[in-house]
């Protein structure tokens, strides 16, 4: 895949919510969502990259209220997030989470996933 040539269409920044965001220790750099993986099937995660400082984003989001409210996401299904459509819906956009550690703010630069079980 040629991913550093495609080109982004924005920026979004999301807070690292620590009950909704998971990290393993097996799973190095990877962050998992609570939603993701219910079937199975494969599960959306995402891959840090690199961690930055001194960033003055405009506006930063919820990222539960952005994926619980996306057309991504369906409440009334066994399966209720689409992994495969978010990841690659996310896949044009630069994406921060914003990590908060002693008062101090860093962000994690990271990019979408989807893998097959």
């Amino acid at each position: 895949m040629l991913k550093a040539q495609e080109e982004k269409k924005d920026t979004l920044y999301f807070n690292y919510d620590k009950d909704y965001l998971s990290e393993f220790d097996v799973l190095p750099n990877e962050i998992h969502l609570e939603d993701a993986g219910s079937d199975h099937s494969g599960t959306f995660f995402f891959q840090a990259t690199d961690t930055l400082f001194h960033l003055n984003p405009k506006k930063v989001l919820c990222l539960k209220e952005f994926v619980r409210s996306s057309k991504f996401y369906n409440k009334h299904k066994t399966k209720k997030l689409d992994d495969y459509r978010l990841a690659v819906f996310l896949d044009s956009y630069q994406i921060f989470l914003v990590k908060e550690n002693e008062n101090k703010k860093y962000y994690l630069d990271v990019f979408a996933h989807f893998i097959i079980e």
